[in-house]
This record gives structure tokens, sequence and C-alpha cells, in this order.
């Protein structure tokens, strides 16, 4: 008898916990996430977003039933708790320096299309829609090409006329159009009737240097001015930057920060990758390194949090300095593909001398609680003193 009301009660404990498991799990069911909102301005290198919620929520009532069935039967039927294990510590060090960045493609950027003006008028090259604004144009029949040089190259020597298979990267995917070269009617030479672009230059911020030499910077990629697409690197450098102005970011007018590097005779190292999450490749100056001083922590996942924290740039000259900002928007998953968080400028002498956060700040590292947490990437149009930030082991799996 004992023993079928012992049956009888365990049956109801198991049923009630199955009830209020999924109760639970409706609750879960019933919250929203909502995802980032991106509407991206390649003319001025920016990208706005929306506001951003993450709702997490565990309400699961059943492990509450666990100790009575222990009770009853007097054994144990929680499962062993695992430790988690911490990824060993990393050091690196802090960059803030504005940098040059000179990037060749590896290929060519299709910037437009164009008609060829021939001796009998003008002559479209290619079928509508096959070739778009951001293709990045890497062979013609089976001849590669690695800059405008080349493409020049092909018309003058290898070329023999009819329509030239054209293999160009889109989207990270190749996709193949035929091109018929026209003859220019003034140099009675073949063009493509394509605006391209080949190379790329602008001003930056050094994120982290690790002690090997290997770098990030901007915390996300260089693109081409007009049609925003990322330029594959077939060759880049870095230099030494000298900030020599700064446009005031204004509500709706993001400013930028000016500054004069030549090309050379202050190269630091060299650019291998451009990608969504920065720009990376190796510095070679040692004494440009020791610059930057000691080493800190990198902070590992979880470790971010709301609340203050330091961001450390450069707005005039040569040296960087630190300045108060607070993050207060978090959003980390082992999902996603880009880990952001929000920082809003603090500082009152930032914000006096930029008006918040400025294009050439993109890369300038933040700290919290003496870690290196992540890096600003992207300024809120309406709102400079706010902006997006991508954590640092965002960066450095890039690598």
């Amino acid at each position: 008898m004992r023993k079928t009301i012992k049956l009888f009660v365990a049956i109801l404990a198991v049923c009630l916990a199955f009830s209020l498991g999924v109760q639970s799990m409706s609750i879960n069911q019933s919250i929203p996430n909502t995802a980032l909102c991106m509407a991206q301005k390649p003319t001025q290198g920016l990208i706005s977003y929306g506001d951003e919620a993450v709702v997490a929520v565990s309400t699961n009532s059943a492990p509450q039933i666990l100790p009575f069935l222990k009770r009853l039967f007097g054994k144990n039927t929680t499962k062993p708790q695992t430790e988690q294990k911490l990824e060993p510590q990393k050091f690196v060090y802090v960059g803030g320096k504005p940098l040059g960045f000179t990037i060749n493609s590896k290929g060519v950027v299709v910037v437009g299309v164009c008609e060829v003006e021939t001796q009998n008028g003008k002559v479209c090259t290619i079928t509508e829609g096959e070739i778009l604004p951001g293709d990045v144009l890497v062979a013609l029949n089976d001849t590669e090409i690695v800059g405008a040089k080349s493409i020049a190259e092909f018309l003058r020597n290898t070329y023999t006329g009819g329509g030239a298979k054209a293999k160009l990267l889109r989207d990270e995917k190749f996709v193949f159009a035929t091109i018929y070269p026209a003859k220019d009617e003034l140099t009675n030479e073949y063009k493509l009737g394509l605006w391209i672009r080949d190379n790329s230059a602008g001003v930056g911020t050094l994120t982290y240097v690790e002690e090997d030499g290997s770098f990030g910077a901007l915390g996300h990629a260089v693109c081409d001015l007009d049609t925003g697409s990322a330029i594959p690197v077939s060759k880049g450098n870095v230099y030494r930057c000298n900030v020599i102005g700064v446009e005031k970011s204004k509500a709706g007018k993001p400013g930028e920060l000016r500054g004069l590097f030549i090309k050379n005779s202050s190269q630091l190292g060299s650019i291998d990758k451009n990608t969504t999450n920065g720009v990376f490749g190796k510095i070679e100056n040692k004494d440009f390194i020791s610059s930057l001083g000691q080493k800190v922590a990198v902070a590992q996942k979880g470790e971010l949090k709301m609340g203050k924290a330091t961001l450390i740039t450069t707005i005039s000259g040569t040296t960087p300095k630190e300045y108060d900002i607070e993050i207060i928007k978090t959003s980390y998953t082992n999902q996603s593909k880009q880990h952001c968080f929000v920082v809003r400028i603090s500082d009152p002498v930032l914000l006096e001398n930029t008006g918040g956060i400025v294009q050439g700040m993109s890369g300038s590292p933040i700290l919290q609680e003496g870690k290196l947490v992540g890096a600003i990437t992207h300024v809120f149009v309406n709102d400079a003193s706010k902006g997006f930030a991508l954590h640092i082991d965002q960066m450095l799996n890039e690598k």
C-alpha cells in the first residue's frame, strides 16, 4: 500500500513539473526580440541604426519539484554542475593613434556602366543588369585583372574581338557576364564601357597591436565611396598620420577628422584583410609599437557590462587621450555575426571639440575596468553623442 501511494505521488509530481514547464515555455515565446535595423549611406561611409531592444527571460519553475522527489525517494535527482572554463587571458597593446590607409583592390571595383562613343555612334557593351555597381571584376577571358592597367593591357595585347567573358565577385560569390568591348572614336582603342576604381585611401584609428605586430583597426570595412561595397585587398599599407583639424558633428551631419599622411616615408606596415569587422595586417615598425606603452588585458566574453568606460582616441596631432563614455546598451549572442553595443559620449571636452563621434574615430579602443572591450565603429547620424561599437573578440577572431 505504501509503495502504491509513493508511486501515485511521484506521477502527480511529474505531471505538475511538465505542466509548469509548458507554461514557462509559452511565456518565453510570447516575448518578441527586436532585431537591429541598419541603413547605410555609402557616400558618407556611415551606418545609422534604429533602437534595439533585447529581452531575455527565464521562468522555468519545473526544477523546484526535484528537491521534493529527492526527499520522497532519498536519491539525488539533480544533474552535476559543470564549471565554465575561461579562455586564457590575452594581452595586447592599445591603439588610439590615427592611421593613414591605402588599399589596392584585388580586381577593380565597378562604379558604373557607360556607353562607348564609336565611329558609328554610342555603343552599349553589356546587357543591362548583367554587371552592377559594386561588382569586382577579377578576370577577363581567364586573364587575371589586378588593376586598371591590366585591363588596358588585356584590351591592347590579348583581346582578339567578339565577347569577352568577365568574372566578377558579387556578395562574396562569383558571377559571370559577357562584355563586347567597343573601339573608342577618339583614341582608336577598345574600351569596356565601365567606370572602375582600383584603389582607396583614408584615415582611421588603430584599435590594438599584438606582440608579433599583428594589428586591427577601424572595426568596419573600407568601402568604395560610390558603391558602399567592401574593397577586396590585393595590397595595402598603413602610415603614420597627423590629425590637423576636426569638422564637428551636428544633428543629421556627422563630422570628420582631417588627417595628413605621406606615403612611403611614413609607412608603418601592411594590410592583408579588409572585412566587416575591420582592417587587419602587420605593423613592422618596432619603435611605433613601443610608443603604444604597456599592454592591457582583453575582456573575455560576458565581461562587458553597462556603465562607465573610457574611449581612447586622437582629435589633434598624433597623441591619443582618454575620454569618458558610457555603455548604455549591450547585445551579445554566440550566433550573431556582429556583436554590437551602444555607447554615449559623456566627456565635456570631447563633446566641445568634436560634437560627439566623427568619421575617422572608427577603431578607437574602449576600455572598461582596465580591459579592452571593443572599438567605436559607427555614429548615430541624428545624435552624434551616441554610436555603435564592436566587441573586441569579433576583431581578434578575424586573425
